[in-house]
Formats: C-alpha cells, sequence, structure tokens
C-alpha cells in the first residue's frame, strides 16, 4: 500500500491531505479533444471505463464539463464516445446518453426511454412537480393506487385503483368510474 499524507495506509493508494484538493490529475497539452481524467480497466490496452473532464477539442467553452464513460474499446479511443453521464460545467445540466444537455436533466436514448422511481416494499413512489405556487404529485401509494395528489391543497383529485376502477375527486371509486 503507498500513501501520500499517511504513513498507514488501507488501500492500495491513499491521499489525506487538508487541502480541498488532496488528488489533481493534470495533463499540460490540450491538443484536439484532451479529456482530462482517470481510466479505469481489466487490460493494459483498453479502458472499461472513466472519469475526467474535457476542456478541448469540440468543447471550446472551457467551464470543466465532467464525464462518465464506459466501455471504451481502445485507450485511444474518446470517452465521450461511450459517455454515460454528463455534466456541462457552465450551466450545470446532466445528460445522461446525451453530451449536450438542454435541460437540467436530460435523457436521451435511442429506443424506448424509461426512468423508473422505485420505492421499497409499502411505500410510496412519487414525483414531484413543484412551482412558485402549487405542488403535485402524480405517485403510486402504499397501498398500491396510482394517483395525482395536489399537496397544496391536501386533495387527491384522481385515482386508479389497483383493480381498475377510476375515481375523479374519489380516492376510493367502488365503480370502473366515480366522479
Amino acid at each position: 500500500n503507498v500513501g501520500i499524507g499517511t504513513s498507514t495506509p488501507n488501500t492500495a493508494l491513499q491521499v489525506n491531505q487538508s487541502t480541498t484538493v488532496p488528488l489533481l490529475v493534470h495533463r499540460p497539452s490540450n491538443t484536439n479533444f484532451d479529456p482530462h481524467g482517470i481510466g479505469f480497466s481489466t487490460r493494459s490496452d483498453a479502458v472499461n471505463g472513466g472519469l475526467g473532464d474535457v476542456r478541448s477539442g469540440i468543447f471550446s467553452d472551457y467551464n470543466g464539463d465532467l464525464f462518465l464513460a464506459a466501455a471504451t474499446s481502445s485507450i485511444t479511443t474518446s470517452p465521450l464516445t461511450y459517455s454515460r453521464l454528463f455534466i456541462e460545467g457552465g450551466n450545470g445540466n446532466v445528460g445522461i446518453g446525451t453530451t449536450s444537455p438542454d435541460y437540467q436533466l436530460d435523457i436521451e436514448n435511442s429506443g424506448n426511454a424509461v426512468v423508473r422511481i422505485h420505492a421499497g416494499a409499502n411505500s410510496s413512489a412519487s414525483l414531484r412537480l413543484k412551482n412558485d405556487a402549487q405542488d403535485w404529485d402524480v405517485n403510486t401509494q402504499t397501498n398500491d393506487t396510482f394517483a395525482i395528489y395536489n399537496q397544496t391543497t391536501g386533495t387527491q383529485p384522481f385515482s386508479i385503483l389497483p383493480n381498475g376502477n377510476v375515481g375523479i375527486n374519489n380516492s376510493a371509486p367502488a365503480k370502473k368510474l366515480e366522479i
């Protein structure tokens, strides 16, 4: 084990330092499409993944864009080709499946795209939509009911029970449709 700033390292490389940047990866040349970062590999001639920033090439804004890449085929292949998660340094937009996110969270896929929110047993999973005046939840409740819930007023204007019954302004419909 190698220790920097410690004489008792617990891992193959342990860096202990009281400054905010205990480890700096620096590559002084910024030639065409130079990513800076750390590669992960199971072989000496391939990179299986990496974490780094891009400060040149097609990204000319020098904002410190960050990427997490996976499954590159060669050390010389651009990791951005295989980027799985990308964070733009200038505006903080996060891209999954894209290196040019247009929104705070931009998920792209060439086929169907799915976002999953998975809760534990007997728990609810919710997506909260909020603006300056209103909070809405789209959720699966602890009783397995799908609901649109108005957090602002504490009401549930729409429900679909596990048996398929639909309620509008009725959270326990006894028929196929109750209004």
